[in-house]
């Protein structure tokens, strides 16, 4: 009678050992139908995948609910010249929960560190709004001034920095490469030149450094043109005098290109000699100054 108890106990308890063993279920076969425990797995709160069942011990640990931004910009270099602006498009990136808003500010250094303040940054929006791990974009411009400064290569910083105060600000650096070039781009469709309004910015016209390029550019359709210069001791000639650069005559889409050689008296005045200018008298004007 003990025997026959015993054969019906190890009878039952056989199956759901071999159960608990390997994960699956016994089929018709004897057979296991789902695999071994070894090939499960668990979904971690943050996404990542564990083998195993064990997410409860070995999920990494949890964000301090906050989350994360990350701050990026659409090139790693940035080329220009003199007189122009770059924009930088900024990316702000939320993740492991984050939403809320963000502050951006920028600044332009040198390579010490130092802050170049002749290159001013601003944005479109100085602060964006990120959906939970979403996006959100803003515009940063940097004005390049008429004049080289001591450094014409620095470093755009931009800083993200979050409203919730227990996320850590995110910030990232490209190059503002800037060549020592002016270019003026002039109109001579029809009969008459036309000038950028920057020329007639001061009185004192536009600033212009020693050694700086200018490319004089027909942005016409039609017309030559030939820049008259008063004065040849201003470091600017005359287009055509025997110490120009050629060529003597401008033509539609090509560009005169001329280096500032020396500082003269006062302001140099200059205009379209021909086709015939057009705009307000005096006319445009540079005042040429030493390089910083």
């Amino acid at each position: 009678m003990r025997s026959l108890l015993l054969a019906v106990l190890a009878t039952i308890a056989i199956p759901a050992c071999t159960q608990d063993i390997t994960g699956g279920q016994t089929g018709p076969s004897g057979g296991d139908d789902q695999g071994s425990g070894d090939g499960q797995t668990c979904t971690c709160p943050d996404g990542s995948i564990i083998q195993g069942d064990d997410c409860a011990t070995v999920c990494p640990a949890p964000n301090s609910g906050a989350g994360l931004i990350a701050v990026t910009t659409d090139a790693l270099t940035y080329n220009t010249q003199l007189m122009q602006t770059v924009t930088a498009n900024v990316t702000v990136t939320g993740s492991e929960g984050f939403s809320g808003m963000v502050s951006l500010a920028g600044a332009i250094t040198d390579s010490t560190g130092t802050a170049v303040d002749e290159w001013p940054v601003t944005f479109d929006t100085s602060t964006v709004s990120v959906t939970m791990n979403g996006t959100a974009t803003a515009k940063a411009t940097i004005t390049i001034p008429s004049t080289a400064t001591p450094s014409m290569a620095n470093t755009l910083t931009v800083t993200a920095t979050p409203s919730t105060t227990s996320v850590t600000a995110g910030t990232v650096t490209a190059q503002i490469a800037a060549s020592n070039t002016l270019e003026i781009d002039m109109s001579t469709d029809g009969s008459k030149c036309t000038f950028p309004a920057a020329t007639y910015a001061t009185s004192a016209g536009l600033q212009v450094a020693v050694g700086t390029v200018i490319n004089w550019k027909n942005v016409g359709t039609s017309n030559n043109f030939v820049i008259h210069v008063d004065g040849n001791n201003s470091g600017i000639f005359h287009q055509g005098d025997s110490g120009a650069e050629a060529p003597a005559t401008t033509a539609p889409g090509a560009i005169w290109p001329e280096t500032v050689t020396a500082i003269g008296s006062g302001k140099v005045t200059w205009h379209c000699h021909a086709p015939a200018d057009n705009g307000p008298a005096p006319g445009p004007a540079f005042t040429i100054v030493m390089p910083e």
